[in-house]
């Protein structure tokens, strides 16, 4: 939970509210610190979404039952921990994927039927990468972000990206100073989405 938790320290400092964390219960963390952590990020103004409880993308994706059952597992976890009900959710492994492909148009259409929007990225930190280094990540990021109009920047918050929380400041900065603003991630938000 410390990197979750360190994500959240630049965006507080920066008085930033963003789309911060698509929530992921892939270990069945229902423990206090992470529900506690959960609703701090809301309570601070940002947004959570729905990642998935369950990582395994081949379970997940077996059929539109399997990927709802899933979903809505998920839901009750955020909307118990933190009184909201999320609205705005990112596909394991984005919208286009080999485990979706055979129910990937019915299900974006059934989740767009019940309300939600989701969200797939057009800049990645690489900051799940192998060899991974707070300079690679703020590269990355930069490289990846300039020169568009809106950026999702991909970030990951698990235990294996230890350099993501150091890296964000200077990404954060650097795209200020090019006169980006930080938005939470709302259904009113137009989407990023693959094609």
């Amino acid at each position: 939970f410390q990197n979750v938790s360190n994500l959240v320290c630049p965006c507080k400092v920066l008085s930033l509210s963003c789309g911060l964390s698509f929530i992921n219960q892939s270990l069945n963390f229902r423990v206090n610190a992470l529900l506690r952590l959960m609703k701090r990020i809301v309570d601070e103004g940002h947004t959570i979404g729905i990642y998935g409880y369950e990582s395994t993308q081949s379970q997940v994706y077996e059929s539109i039952d399997t990927y709802l059952d899933d979903f809505c597992k998920e839901f009750r976890v955020i909307s118990e921990a933190t009184g909201i009900k999320p609205a705005v959710f990112k596909f394991q492994g984005g919208t286009t994927n080999k485990y979706n492909a055979l129910i990937r148009q019915q299900l974006s259409s059934e989740m767009i039927r019940r309300g939600f929007t989701y969200f797939d990225w057009n800049a990645n930190s690489g900051d799940n990468f192998a060899g991974e280094t707070t300079e690679s990540i703020i590269n990355n990021a930069i490289e990846t972000g300039t020169e568009k109009r809106r950026i999702f920047l991909q970030m990951h918050d698990d235990e294996s990206c230890t350099y993501t929380a150091k890296a964000l400041p200077e990404i954060i900065k650097y795209f200020q100073d090019a006169g980006y603003t930080f938005k939470p991630i709302t259904n009113d938000i137009q989407p990023m989405a693959f094609e």
